[in-house]
């Protein structure tokens, strides 16, 4: 089966952006639930960077302030910055055959599901990064989150943060891709999300990598993702090097989102529908 070749208008992908937006907004108890976690994760996280800065500043990649700005953007940017926060729902329109409902609609399948998937990741952001950074931004000197060290960092860092959400929604394509042949989607999700944690800096930041394994990611989209607004903030990566990092940035959401889009209207010419 294969779906109608009409794209949609602008407009109905906005209307699809914005019933995810609005629905994404209604779990607030479950956002501020999340919270205590974030916070604790975000102690725990300093507790130990700050162990390893005594027992041996030489070797500590990162200024104290760059690390406490990481650890408190990520924590609260928890739901845009990485790549297994996903869209249950497209789940389970795979698995229940409600994908062939979609396809008859006069939209591409590619695109709804990109722009649903950043309405639902800018939700639970909103929910949880504005009390949380409003936390964080009182806190001792050391431990706090600081505002970016200059303009040119700030706007860089919004600008990167922008191609980042999109960068991470092209990634998590391929999960819902490689679910469409699939009867499950646990196989796809744990191949393609098991290992990207770490590879984006979600568990450790690229700077504190070994110089090979970080040349190494240097030439993957990974080393694009979560790490790059992060480290922008706090002035981690050099002026110099912003605008070749932004344009490497860009090159990969360009070559994701294109590959995404063949690949699904590959898988789409042969799918076989579950549910019934």
């Amino acid at each position: 089966m294969s779906s109608p070749d009409r794209t949609g208008s602008l407009a109905v992908y906005r209307q699809i952006f914005r019933i995810r937006l609005a629905g994404g907004l209604q779990y607030r108890v479950a956002a501020l639930a999340g919270l205590a976690t974030q916070f604790a994760w975000g102690f725990m996280k300093l507790l130990m960077y700050r162990a390893f800065l005594e027992a041996n500043p030489a070797a500590f990649p990162m200024t104290p302030a760059a690390i406490a700005a990481y650890v408190w953007l990520q924590q609260g940017l928890l739901m845009l910055l990485f790549p297994w926060f996903l869209d249950h729902q497209i789940f389970a329109g795979i698995r229940s055959g409600q994908l062939a409902v979609e396809l008859l609609r006069p939209w591409d399948l590619y695109t709804s599901w990109f722009v649903a998937n950043i309405g639902r990741r800018l939700a639970a952001t909103v929910l949880r990064a504005l009390p949380l950074f409003a936390v964080a931004v009182c806190l001792p000197p050391g431990w706090r989150l600081g505002p970016p060290v200059s303009a040119v960092a700030g706007l860089s860092f919004a600008f990167s943060l922008i191609l980042t959400l999109l960068l991470v929604t092209a990634f998590t394509m391929f999960v819902y891709i490689a679910s469409l042949r699939a009867l499950s989607p646990l196989g796809a999700r744990t191949l393609l999300l098991g290992f990207s944690d770490f590879l984006t800096g979600g568990i450790i930041p690229i700077p504190f990598m070994s110089p090979g394994l970080q040349r190494l990611l240097g030439l993957t989209p990974f080393a694009s993702m979560q790490d790059v607004p992060l480290r922008l903030w706090s002035g981690d990566i050099p002026l110099a090097e912003i605008p070749v990092t932004l344009a490497r940035q860009a090159f990969w959401l360009v070559v994701l989102v294109a590959l995404g889009w063949l690949w699904m209207r590959r898988a789409l010419r042969a799918i076989v529908l579950q549910g019934g």
